[in-house]
């Protein structure tokens, strides 16, 4: 089921009122305004009937096997509510379908009908069934993903698409001897669109050990990032606490992810963090200054700069996808990747860059395990200094990744089509406001939206080869970019590379540096290097955290 509105329901069956209230923001009970309705916290008598109503709604489409998606194009309208209240209110939102919200400034005719076809074009197994077994003397004791549990051992999923990401905690009752096989493997029961009843199944092996050095040297830490995100631990998940019943404060939910970070590194006894590890800090950096756990200033119930950043209904948009989100995904949302777009290709990074400096990258190298190539692009694109990363939260490393060239193949360069039909894409430059210039454009994949920030000083030639006027107005710059061109052409198979892999349609965001300039302050808050009003900066969290640490020994 696909459903679309555009307000709240107001009247009739299941009507919900506005929640938001500008004072709160900022305060203890802003939390109140993002968490879900239901029958257990809703207090007015006609609260109590809308919440449940939905409830036995996701009772009756979870017994069905029906999944619902929610296109909501007006988060205003709802107060909070947006897909929050009908489908937290109705035994969890994930229990029985997709959510995606378009906030109001991001609702065009493009991005609706983008989303739309994410869904339709995502092939499904119909009917599913998880279960996941292990060895003797393992048990599995704790599932989450997009499903419900009628039995302890086994989860429901009405539509298990391609984007379907579950995670699942272990125990183990006895002791397991030291280099002892262990085996995990997981069976997925479905109906496949054809009709048919079929089974997958994976199987993983691992190794015990019971030294705690071997321990480290082998955690994932995308798998560990992403358990404390999304698990049912009451301490641990931070997702979980703030979408509760009584859901934590924002002020405790931050701490908690700085005291994760520093506890799990403390476990290492030493003040030299871990090789596996030495990201956690620029993960939990990344988490404390992403929209769903940055602060609302004490002043946000006002108006101009004191405007609330983020409101209810997109915090509580962004806590609902990263429920559910892979680590591919998760790492879309919370590390945004700044490309130049002068490195996109060199036969046109000329053109970009008429002044002949656009190519210039600065970034600084440090000894913590988050490092950057501390090298100025002279014509050789592999030279652009870019963010190190691991595994799955950085898919230009990863020898899967559909981005990387075929084994023997000649090398290939950014802007250049791959065997495989795909765009190469350059590495990001340093996400600082020190990789921005006044005669530079940049693009920015937050994920959730790509923004184009254009410098004040660039070129009038750009500009019009690019949207088509000599001038752009930084209050109303133009959301379109120009239909002609090879540079415009070589943007638009970039945007839509970016695009690519995402369970959900990124709009694109056009913004013109200067005074007045629309989502500006966005743009620089996602810049996640840097020191904002959310967080400090990456060197001196880093410093807080080993700080930390060093007390706790």
């Amino acid at each position: 089921v696909l459903l679309f509105s555009h307000s709240a329901p107001l009247i009739g069956a299941g009507r919900l009122r506005p929640r938001e209230h500008p004072n709160d923001y900022g305060t203890d009970r802003e939390a109140h305004m993002w968490r879900a309705l239901t029958p257990n916290t809703a207090k007015s008598k006609e609260d109590k009937e809308s919440a449940n109503y939905y409830a036995q709604l996701a009772d009756s489409c979870a017994l069905r096997q029906i999944s619902v998606n929610l296109f909501l194009t007006d988060g205003g309208a709802y107060g909070n509510g947006g897909g929050a209240d009908r489908r937290g209110g109705m035994g969890g939102w994930s229990d029985i379908a997709t959510l995606t919200v378009l906030p109001t400034t991001y609702v065009t005719k493009q991005a609706i009908r983008g989303n739309v076809m994410c869904t339709l074009k995502s092939a499904c197994a119909d009917e599913a069934v998880l279960k996941i077994r292990c060895s003797q003397g393992l048990r599995c004791t704790e599932y989450h993903g997009i499903g419900v549990q009628h039995h302890p051992e086994e989860m429901e999923i009405a539509a298990c698409d391609e984007w379907a990401s579950f995670y699942c905690a272990l125990k183990h009752d006895s002791a397991v001897k030291n280099n002892s096989r262990i085996f995990v493997q997981a069976a997925l029961l479905y109906s496949s669109p054809e009709g048919y009843r079929m089974v997958r199944v994976h199987t993983l092996c691992l190794i015990a050990a019971e030294l705690l050095p071997d321990v480290f040297r082998l955690a994932d830490l995308d798998a560990i990032f992403c358990a404390n995100i999304q698990g049912q631990d009451t301490k641990k998940g931070f997702i979980h606490r703030s979408l509760s019943e009584e859901p934590a404060s924002l002020e405790s939910l931050r701490n908690s992810i700085s005291n994760t970070c520093a506890e799990a590194l403390f476990c290492y006894r030493t003040t030299v963090l871990p090789e596996s590890l030495k990201l956690f800090p620029f993960y939990s950096l990344g988490l404390l200054k992403s929209i769903p756990f940055r602060e609302n200033s004490k002043l946000s119930s006002g108006g101009g700069d004191s405007e609330p950043d983020p409101r209810a209904d997109e915090r509580s948009y962004q806590l609902h996808l990263l429920k559910a989100a892979s680590p591919y995904v998760m790492h879309r949302l919370l590390h945004p990747r700044l490309f130049n777009l002068a490195n996109f290709d060199p036969t046109y990074s000329q053109t970009l860059s008429p002044t002949n400096n656009m190519n210039q990258t600065t970034a600084t190298s440090n000894n913590n395990g988050h490092g950057h190539d501390q090298q100025a692009d002279r014509g050789d694109t592999s030279s652009v200094s870019h963010v190190l990363a691991p595994g799955a939260f950085s898919p230009k490393h990863s020898s899967s990744n559909p981005n990387t060239p075929a084994a023997g193949s000649d090398k290939v360069l950014p802007g250049e089509r791959m065997v495989n039909g795909r765009i190469a894409l350059p590495h990001p430059v340093y996400c600082s406001a020190a990789s921005l210039g006044e005669d530079k454009v940049m693009l920015l994949d937050a994920g959730h939206v790509i923004y184009l920030w254009v410098g004040r000083s660039v070129d009038s030639i750009i500009l019009l080869e690019l949207f088509g006027v000599e001038e752009l107005d930084p209050k109303e710059p133009p959301q379109k970019l120009s239909s002609g061109g090879k540079v415009v052409e070589l943007i638009k198979e970039a945007i839509i590379e970016l695009r690519r892999d995402l369970p959900f349609y990124p709009p694109l965001k056009i913004i013109a540096s200067g005074p007045g300039s629309m989502n500006e302050h966005r743009f620089m808050s996602l810049l996640i290097e840097d020191k904002t009003k959310h967080q400090m900066s990456y060197v001196d969290y880093l410093c807080q955290i080993h700080r930390s640490i060093q007390k706790k020994m």
